[in-house]
């Protein structure tokens, strides 16, 4: 009976067999490019969808790209903004996002364009990093596509895209994903590349994002705390 109630426990990632890459895998990501092609395709009418952010978004892409062209490459303060008053909108709000836009501007798509592009590529990111943590988890393909395309088009992530088009807090989202995978590995194999990797993504969240950050960074602490006693608890019933 003892045997048959570990057998029953939790998912010992320690103890897993790596799951190997394989065509499989490429097939997933095919399919999670096709489903980010399918949620944003009503995004890629001309014009803009969202009354939200997404203009002011459209604005800080473009006073970057001004701040670029004058040699600043962290600008603080935004001339152009309010009318011509200007406004110190970098030293509050974190620019990640206008920085993955400026990148596609800078491969010639306009501004617009370069506001949906980081839309739709976050979305992507979010998705595969939702696939590779449940396959890493739990060792099943088609479960972490499952999980992956319904993180993609659950309600909240829709509203950021198309409601409110925020940008930033897009980007945010995307790398969230990532941190807890992150964390969860540190917590079980305790390597110093995932140390590495949580300290850069933390980094990049808080230049995403300030106010996600604000709360993701302690609900993924809490996470891998709870992970972490977790662990302890299983190895000591083994």
């Amino acid at each position: 009976m003892s045997s048959a109630v570990k057998t029953a426990g939790p998912i010992d990632v320690q103890s897993q067999k790596r799951l190997p890459w394989t065509w499989s895998d490429v097939i997933a990501l095919v399919v999670l490019i096709g489903v980010t092609i399918l949620a944003t395709f009503e995004l890629w009418k001309p014009g803009m969808q969202n009354p939200g952010d997404m203009l002011m978004s459209v604005y800080r892409i473009f006073e970057l790209d001004a701040a670029w062209q004058r040699g600043i490459l962290y600008p603080r303060f935004g001339p152009n903004l309010y009318f011509g008053y200007g406004a110190p909108l970098f030293q509050f709000y974190p620019p990640l996002s206008s920085y993955m836009g400026i990148l596609f501007y800078n491969l010639g798509f306009g501004f617009i364009a370069s506001a949906k592009l980081v839309l739709s590529v976050n979305l992507l990111l979010a998705g595969l990093g939702i696939y590779g943590y449940l396959r890493w988890l739990t060792g099943r393909r088609i479960g972490s596509v499952t999980g992956a395309i319904l993180f993609m088009f659950s309600a909240y992530i829709l509203v950021v895209v198309y409601e409110r088009g925020a940008v930033a807090e897009s980007t945010a989202l995307a790398i969230m994903p990532w941190l807890f995978w992150a964390m969860h590995r540190q917590v079980a194999h305790r390597s110093f590349i995932a140390v590495c990797a949580t300290a850069i993504l933390v980094a990049l969240l808080m230049l995403a994002h300030n106010i996600s950050a604000l709360f993701m960074i302690p609900v993924a602490t809490l996470y891998a705390v709870l992970l972490a006693l977790h662990a302890r608890q299983y190895r000591s019933s083994c």
